[in-house]
């Protein structure tokens, strides 16, 4: 694992991309496909094996930091269990189960369809607010204790998440300008709400993740 992969160490699974054998030319619906399994397995923390010459490996590094952040931002109640949240909704993408389908090729835009079989996560956040809510009535204790309990609740929601139906998505890659597969934003929301789910969108997080979090990542 190279520099670039420090702020991964932390998963409970690693994080790795594994360089293909170039092995000639291939059509844009190989394409497709190829980067469906790359961006999809990179985001459920899968080994993955990706065409360098298709696929834009600082893309799905982008995506993997700020699905980790996002997982923060939305169970951290300023507590300190950041790295049991991100371990727990790992062991719930551990459940997450994916087909690519089918890829096809308009212009320059490449789609693929993916049917996912995600893990229920919705109501993890009302859950552990309505908890929070309940101890703060019922026990006497300090912000810093109050906050630690609720990201417990989140950590145990997020252990016996369960699977959602399956359901196809459709997403589309675009060309970066050295001709490099990337997913769309639009399509990263919609995998990402077919995998789980965030309250917080990908719109909201489409600027870069704070050097302070990238810092706490690789010291993990």
């Amino acid at each position: 694992m190279n520099s670039k992969f420090k702020f991964a160490s932390i998963l409970l699974v690693p994080f790795t991309l594994a360089a293909l054998t170039a092995c000639g030319s291939s059509s844009s619906k190989d394409d497709g496909k190829k980067a469906a399994e790359a961006y999809v397995g990179a985001y459920l923390n899968k080994d993955v094996n990706y065409d360098e010459g298709v696929v834009s490996k600082e893309a799905i590094e982008e995506l993997v930091l700020k699905r980790d952040y996002k997982a923060v931002q939305e169970y951290n109640m300023n507590g300190n269990k950041d790295k049991e949240i991100l371990g727990a909704y790992y062991e719930a993408l551990k459940n997450v189960e994916y087909t690519v389908k089918s890829a096809s090729e308009n212009k320059d835009e490449v789609k693929a369809t993916v049917s996912i079989k995600g893990v229920d996560v919705s109501g993890i956040s009302e859950d552990v607010m309505t908890y929070r809510v309940k101890i703060r009535r019922e026990q006497k204790l300090s912000k810093e204790e109050l906050n630690s309990k609720v990201e417990e609740r989140a950590v145990e929601d997020l252990k016996s998440a369960q699977s959602k139906d399956e359901t196809d998505v459709e997403l589309s890659f675009t060309k970066d300008s050295d001709g490099k597969l990337k997913l769309s934003d639009d399509s990263i929301g919609r995998l990402e709400n077919t995998i789980s789910y965030f309250n917080e969108n990908y719109s909201n997080h489409t600027g870069d993740v704070p050097e302070e979090f990238k810092e706490i990542e690789k010291t993990k």
